[in-house]
């Protein structure tokens, strides 16, 4: 997979994604600070809920707000309800790798959701016991201008979470 970059100079292919590799300085920091040795609480997590944006549609309980994702699904814009697509410094002009790559990383296919797998892999590099997870793109949310969109969007996101993704995770 070839990275994209805004500097000719400047490029990067890759096979694939593994959290644990990327974090291998940070387990080896965890290990060295014996973290192990006390709780470490992140209160500040985020959820890359647009690489789940079908599951979210399907989770969608009006009919009409429902269909209208699904037209924006068929276009090819489905992270596009969720806010997502703006052009920003986000991932550092493709520095950060993170982002254009966790899709392509392997997880196992054992009940547990994909984004359990990839947030215990980081958590357990990291030392974190426990987490307050938050959304990404979607805490831009609250912006959009049609008040019961949003919250249909919300409670469809809600309803995932403790449905799809939490019931498998330890």
């Amino acid at each position: 997979m070839e990275l994209p970059s805004s500097d000719k100079f400047y490029s990067m292919s890759v096979e694939s994604m593994d959290t644990s590799k990327l974090l291998k300085n940070a387990a080896r920091q965890r290990d060295a600070r014996k973290f192990n040795t006390f709780p470490i609480i992140d209160c500040d997590s985020h959820h890359y809920e647009s690489e789940s944006a079908a599951e979210i549609i399907e989770s969608l309980d009006d009919p009409v707000i429902k269909q209208l994702a699904e037209s924006e699904k068929s276009r090819g814009k489905p992270a596009g309800i969720f806010g997502g697509g703006r052009i920003g410094y986000q991932d550092r002009g493709g520095r950060i790798t993170r982002y254009p790559l966790r899709r392509t990383e392997q997880t196992p296919g054992d009940g547990q959701h994909r984004n359990a797998h990839i947030t215990h892999r980081w958590m357990d590099a990291m030392g974190v016991d426990y987490t307050c997870l938050f959304p990404g793109p979607m805490l831009g949310l609250g912006l959009h201008p049609e008040a019961e969109i949003e919250y249909r969007l919300a409670k469809a996101y809600n309803r995932w979470l403790v449905e799809t993704v939490l019931p498998n995770s330890p």
